[in-house]
């Protein structure tokens, strides 16, 4: 969890702490957490997570790859109908299509897919309140 030291005013990633008091300050409180170099703060003696550090609010970025979004979603979806249990879609495309051929099942599935992620990316673009 991010959090920023008081004293420094650094964000880190806290592991683990060890505060047998909770709020309150003990000689033994330590708390493990990662700087913001990436370095690995082991067993950190004398900080209290309570005292010593405050949240830190996360913020999603706004620079999104649509493109990857679509694929990533689409993908979802796709594995999410393929894995329905009860659903065979050869079993399902009996008729003929306007041309006389059998309609590909794998194609519709793929269009499905591809039109939820659509779906999804526009209400996305579209905000709101948080």
């Amino acid at each position: 969890m991010k959090k920023r030291i008081r004293k420094t005013g650094e964000i880190v990633d806290v592991i683990a702490w060890y505060n047998i008091m909770g709020a309150e300050r003990d000689k033994d409180d330590s708390v493990s957490y990662i700087d913001s170099k990436g370095n690995e703060c082991v067993k950190v003696e004398g900080l209290n997570l309570a005292w010593d550090f405050e949240d830190v609010e996360e913020v999603l970025s706004t620079n999104i790859d649509r493109e990857q979004m679509r694929f990533s979603v689409s993908k979802d979806v796709l594995t999410a109908i393929m894995g329905r249990i009860s659903y065979d879609p050869l079993m399902q495309c009996s008729c003929r299509g306007i041309d006389g051929e059998a309609p590909n099942p794998y194609q519709s599935i793929a269009q499905i897919s591809v039109q939820a992620a659509d779906a999804l990316i526009s209400e996305l673009k579209k905000g709101g309140e948080k």
